[in-house]
């Protein structure tokens, strides 16, 4: 399974410091959950940015984009609210970063730990949604707005969860709505509001949140007999203006309802190599060893006893040496008559 961690807190006495050392060590605990891509959610008053790379979390930490993005949000005046992602991959490869969460559509910004199993099912019963990604969270995502829109709040969740098969854990920003969302169906998330109701943090595990509280000594800030957790079918709504917090359930909505107050922001994606939108499937390539060992110093793709290509060999083994000594990744998928893709991924 995957990570999921957040940190929510109003502009009042905010510690920029501290908060920069929740949000690194809620982080680095969650990467035990998943290393193979990682990713970052940041809303401030007037947009909600995000990242992501093919890259574990204790990398993406040491990156610029990363530390660019923490300290421009915790360094505004306003109440903010940051979420990340440690992804185990269990569909869809994270070398094609469109893959990797955060996720952004129809609305809904956010990150999911978790694995859908009837997306196929889900897609013919909403055949109006098209698929961009392998990922079932977008699947998640689309059918979860599209129930929202045309009915209320609450009963969007509720009819939503009741068609998912396999595990649901999220943490959700809306693009025109002030509120964050903790949802879950089998209750692994759990969260904890700080004495003074200015910070609320929250991740997967309650081991993580207690080793947060003890690793940056906040004994004196969070209570850790105090960790709470969202219960199976459960839904905790966080309005973004005063941190009240709603906790309700999906199994019984009566007198359940809640008000939910209205702001639009801007959704920006920071990462480059996403905006690409490349999509290995639409080249359908076949796997090829030669895509593995052209990296390799003085390898040629043989073609037998034709030698119409001029070269020795050396040229992609630099470019792997260099690749490897500033700690990037490169990635090739090739065949003949298609065409060729490298992706560089820098930290």
């Amino acid at each position: 399974m995957c990570g999921i961690f957040g940190y929510i807190s109003k502009s009042d006495y905010r510690d920029i410091n501290t908060a920069k050392k929740i949000i690194s060590i809620l982080y680095t605990l969650s990467e035990s959950r998943g290393k193979e891509a990682s990713g970052l959610i940041a809303l401030t008053d007037k947009k909600i940015e995000f990242i992501k790379e093919a890259i574990p979390a204790s990398d993406l930490i040491k990156s610029s984009n990363f530390k660019i993005l923490i300290s421009s949000t915790l360094n505004k005046n306003e109440n903010i609210a940051i979420f990340g992602h440690s992804r185990l991959v269990t569909n869809g490869v994270s070398e094609n970063n469109i893959n990797n969460q955060p996720i952004s559509c129809d609305g809904i910004i956010g990150v999911h730990n978790g694995i859908i199993t009837n997306c196929d099912e889900l897609l013919n019963d909403n055949n109006e949604l098209t698929k961009e990604t392998e990922l079932d969270t977008e699947v998640l995502f689309k059918v979860l707005s599209k129930n929202i829109k045309s009915s209320k709040f609450i009963d969007g969740f509720a009819n939503t969860f009741k068609r998912i098969e396999g595990v649901v854990n999220v943490a959700l920003l809306f693009k025109e709505l002030n509120i964050a969302v903790l949802s879950t169906n089998n209750g692994s998330i759990y969260y904890s509001r700080s004495i003074t109701n200015e910070t609320i943090i929250f991740a997967s595990e309650k081991h993580i949140l207690q080793q947060c509280i003890k690793k940056c000594k906040l004994k004196n800030h969070f209570l850790i007999e105090e960790i709470k957790r969202v219960p199976p079918n459960g839904l905790l709504a966080v309005d973004l203006f005063s941190l009240n917090t709603n906790l309700l359930s999906l199994n019984n909505l009566d007198n359940q309802d809640f008000d939910i107050s209205y702001k639009t922001r801007d959704v920006i994606n920071l990462t480059i190599n996403d905006d690409l939108k490349f999509n290995q499937k639409n080249f359908n390539f076949n796997k090829n060893e030669n895509n593995v060992k052209i990296f390799d110093n003085l390898y040629r793709v043989p073609t037998g006893d034709i030698h119409n290509v001029k070269g020795f060999g050396l040229g992609l083994s630099y470019v792997k040496a260099i690749s490897d000594a500033h700690g990037w990744k490169i990635h090739v998928e090739s065949e003949v008559g298609k065409g060729t893709v490298f992706e560089l991924i820098f930290k």
